[in-house]
């Protein structure tokens, strides 16, 4: 699996987004607000709600937790969220 990783940030500093890992069927790709249309589709299944327990969500309370969630931290140890993403060619 390839890794690359780029400016880890430091103290004061938010986390670069700036990183990506790729294997040979997924990728993984930072989190953005722009992930919401696509994750609001796919949690959006009453199903899956059964099984998690909740409801779904339209697109704009994952767009604002999104936007929250990459805004970054002042602190370099904090975390940062990805997505998973199926490469196109094996979503079919």
């Amino acid at each position: 699996m390839g890794v690359t990783m780029f400016d880890e940030g430091g103290a004061g500093k938010a986390f670069s987004h700036a990183w990506a890992m790729s294997g040979a069927r997924i990728d993984l790709e930072p989190l953005r607000a722009g992930h919401a249309e696509e994750m609001a589709e796919v949690l959006g299944d009453p199903a899956l709600h059964r099984f998690i327990g909740g409801a779904p969500e339209g697109v704009e309370q994952p767009r604002a937790r999104y936007a929250r969630l990459t805004a970054g931290s002042s602190d370099p140890a904090v975390w940062q969220d990805g997505e998973v993403r199926w490469r196109a060619e094996l979503a079919g």
